[in-house]
């Protein structure tokens, strides 16, 4: 619709639908989006995280649960556990049952890698251990696990789980969690309970730690594995590890709560299967800085619209001047004799028609001087036949002549190869596929006409041909060369005899091709007025009479037509000593 309006209607109606307003409209909406999508993102991010780590934590409590398993398995399976209950004590069942202690010990070590040690606690205070990096065990702490195996008994113990503790290995106290495993016996005639060992199986924490290690700390501000009654088993800030936090409630936080003047979002996970739970505390001021972000983000976009309104203004500008200043620049071209050049606008406005007027203009001249250049050049065509049917009966009236006086003279067989030669020679003349042939074909022909010639004038007159193989692929009017060497035997060698030399040769970008001759030569008079009418006029030969000038004006001229200004012909001349034509073509390649 706007095609056929005013090109400054057009430039209005462009930065208005473009401008500024459109863009604060668009960056208030994205701001009020994506403060909304970042609450639901994050909380996203927090269920993937806290579904990895309850996953891999319950990977790791499974594992613990498989080893208490396979302990007590295996101690029914080697006999231990009726050794423990037969209460035998001589020597070699004794011997038996530490035989079967340090096997079961040795296994639950090498079962799992992150398994630092196992110590084993007899009902009459029989102490075995062994650990990963020593594998003897420091009976001096056999008190430290006795007092375990009394909160085992009270009661105190949950899912038989010793909370994150440091482990008494010589000088290495790492932090473990301590799995408890009780060989108990249960009489079926008093159903009493009795204790007959308990083996302590200690994992290094970093069993568990290895899932906390890759978690963003500034968006976790608080986040740690407790069990029931509030223990801290691990947590990335270190000073929790292995004590009750009471800071928090477990039970209690889900949800906002405000914590001193910091507000945090709160979130708990109970690890299936157990009574540990994951806590995670989000900084309210966390999500707040990431809206705080947009909004520098939104002042950003505001001044970036600005800026691009000024572009559309000055794009605007340029709209409307580039279709100006590419008319100019046709009409420059134009006046500089360029009349392809087309403004090709497809507006419909005033510039549009304008530069429509302008090219219909261009093809009205271009067509009136095509009809012109077509005429002229037809003309000159008709003009360049005619001057080539000349030649044609010029040179076949005088070879014939020779055939006639030799037929007469001898009656013999070199008749033959004279019509032979005529043969070719006329059927070269004849061909009008071509008018220009390259300078080697030339050459055959004039080869051929020698044969003739030596044949008529009984070797008297001979030839010599010296061309190199660069002058041999340039391409002339055809028997340019063949009339020149013609004009030669006949007017110059016929009486006394002699020789035609033809040289040519390329030197710097210019070819020259010499038909000289020790003939009888041409008067000075007669040699001035030749070349005076062999003066280059336009490509026109002046139109005086010249000896046997058909031959020679036709050469000139035809070599004018084809190369233009690039070519020339000279003729120089001593009375009584020869005759030299000169063909100069200045070649670009």
């Amino acid at each position: 619709m706007l095609k056929n309006d005013s090109i400054f209607k057009k430039y209005l109606m462009f930065f208005i639908l473009c401008g500024f307003l459109p863009i604060v409209i668009s960056s208030c909406i994205m701001f009020r989006l994506y403060e909304k999508n970042t609450l639901n993102n994050t909380m996203m991010d927090i269920d993937y995280i806290f579904n990895y780590l309850s996953g891999s934590i319950e990977n790791v409590a499974e594992d613990m649960r498989r080893l208490s398993s396979y302990i007590i398995e295996e101690s029914r399976n080697t006999g231990l556990m009726d050794n423990l209950i037969a209460k035998r004590s001589n020597a070699d069942d004794i011997e038996a049952r530490r035989q079967m202690i340090d096997r079961i010990i040795e296994d639950t070590i090498s079962m799992n890698h992150y398994v630092k040690g196992a110590v084993f606690i007899g009902r009459d205070n029989e102490f075995q251990g062994a650990s990963r990096i020593s594998g003897i065990f420091n009976e001096n702490y056999k008190p430290v696990y006795n007092a375990k195996i009394q909160n085992y008994i009270s009661g105190k113990l949950t899912d038989n789980f010793i909370p994150t503790w440091r482990a008494p290995y010589y000088n290495d106290e790492t932090e473990v969690i301590t799995i408890v495993n009780a060989f108990t016996y249960t009489d079926e005639f008093t159903g009493s309970t009795e204790i007959l060992g308990v083996m302590f199986v200690d994992v290094y924490i970093d069993s568990i730690g290895i899932f906390f290690n890759n978690l963003d700390k500034e968006m976790m501000s608080i986040i740690y594995l407790s069990d029931l009654d509030g223990s801290c088993i691990y947590s990335l800030n270190s000073a929790w590890i292995g004590r009750k936090i009471y800071e928090f409630q477990t039970h209690q936080l889900e949800g906002y709560s405000k914590m001193g003047n910091r507000e945090f979002y709160f979130k708990t996970h109970k690890i299936p299967s157990s009574s540990w739970s994951l806590v995670a505390g989000i900084d309210k001021g966390y999500l707040l800085s990431k809206i705080t972000i947009v909004k520098y983000w939104t002042f950003a976009i505001i001044a970036l619209g600005i800026l691009i309104c000024l572009a559309l203004a000055f794009l605007g500008s340029k709209t409307f001047s580039k279709p100006i200043g590419k008319i100019l620049k046709s009409m420059h071209e134009a006046e500089n004799g360029n009349l392809d050049v087309r403004v090709s606008m497809e507006s419909a406005d005033e510039i549009g028609q304008i530069a429509d007027s302008f090219d219909a203009m261009l093809e009205q001249m271009q067509e009136y001087i095509q009809k012109e250049y077509v005429l002229r050049l037809k003309q000159r065509e008709a003009e360049l036949t005619a001057l080539k049917t000349q030649i044609r009966p010029h040179f076949l009236y005088n070879t014939l002549e020779v055939i006639r006086i030799e037929a007469m003279n001898s009656g013999s067989g070199t008749v033959a190869e004279m019509i032979q030669a005529l043969a070719d020679q006329f059927r070269y003349i004849t061909d009008n596929e071509t008018d220009n042939v390259p300078v080697r074909v030339e050459l055959e022909i004039i080869k051929k006409y020698f044969n003739i010639i030596d044949i008529r004038y009984s070797g008297k007159i001979k030839h010599d041909i010296n061309v190199s193989p660069a002058v041999q692929d340039i391409k002339i009017p055809k028997l340019s060369i063949q009339t020149l060497v013609e004009n030669a035997v006949i007017h110059g060698l016929k009486i006394k005899g002699g020789k035609v030399c033809i040289n040519g040769c390329i030197k710097n970008g210019v070819c020259t091709i010499d038909i000289i001759d020790n003939g009888v030569g041409i008067t000075k008079s007669r040699l001035a007025e030749i070349n005076n009418a062999l003066k280059y006029d336009d490509c026109t030969i002046s139109k005086q009479d010249i000896s046997s000038g058909i031959g020679l004006e036709n050469v000139s001229e035809r070599l004018c037509a084809y190369y233009g200004a690039k070519s020339s012909m000279t003729i120089e001349s001593i009375e009584g000593i020869g005759t030299s034509v000169k063909i100069v073509i200045k070649s670009e390649n």
